[in-house]
C-alpha cells in the first residue's frame, strides 16, 4: 500500500507546480499493466473487505489518504491561481481516487483498449474539466 501513497508523495518532492503534481499523481496511481502484483493484491483485499474488518479498515485508510493527497494538490493549485475548481476539492479528489480504482480494475482484467496510458488520459480528461487547466502529459 506504500506505493499508492508514500511512494507517490516521495515522487512529488521538489515539484512545486500544482499541475505537474496532479499529472504525476494521476499517472502513478494506476497499475503498470495487467501483471502488476501489488495491484492484484489490492484487488483481492477489496474483494474480501466486506467480510474482513481489517481489510476494510486498511483500504478505507488508503482511500482517505489518497483523497487527502489529491485535495492538497487541488487546494494548492486553487490558492496559486493555477486551478479554477469546478466543484468542491473534496468531491474532485474522491472522484479522482474512484476513477483510479475503477480503471485499475479494468487494466487488471486485461481490457483490450484500457492500458495504463489510455486510462491515465481518461482520468486527466476529468481532471482538466475539474480544474480548468490543460494538464499536459508532461508538464
Amino acid at each position: 500500500m506504500e506505493r499508492f501513497y508514500d511512494e507517490r508523495m516521495k515522487a512529488l518532492e521538489g515539484v512545486d507546480d500544482p499541475a505537474s503534481r496532479l499529472v504525476i499523481t494521476i499517472r502513478s496511481g494506476l497499475p503498470a499493466d495487467d501483471d502488476d502484483e501489488e495491484v492484484r493484491l489490492l484487488c483481492a483485499l477489496g474483494g474480501e473487505a466486506a467480510r474482513n474488518t481489517v481489510y476494510a479498515v486498511l483500504l478505507t485508510a488508503l482511500f482517505d489518504r489518497q483523497v487527502a493527497m489529491y485535495q492538497a494538490i487541488l487546494e494548492m493549485g486553487r490558492a496559486q491561481g493555477v486551478f479554477e475548481l469546478a466543484s468542491d476539492s473534496l468531491k474532485i479528489a474522491r472522484n479522482l481516487v474512484a476513477l483510479e480504482d475503477a480503471y485499475g480494475y479494468r487494466i487488471m482484467a486485461g481490457h483490450p483498449t484500457l492500458d495504463h496510458d489510455a486510462t491515465a488520459e481518461l482520468i486527466l480528461d476529468y481532471a482538466r474539466l475539474a480544474t480548468a487547466h490543460p494538464l499536459v502529459k508532461e508538464t
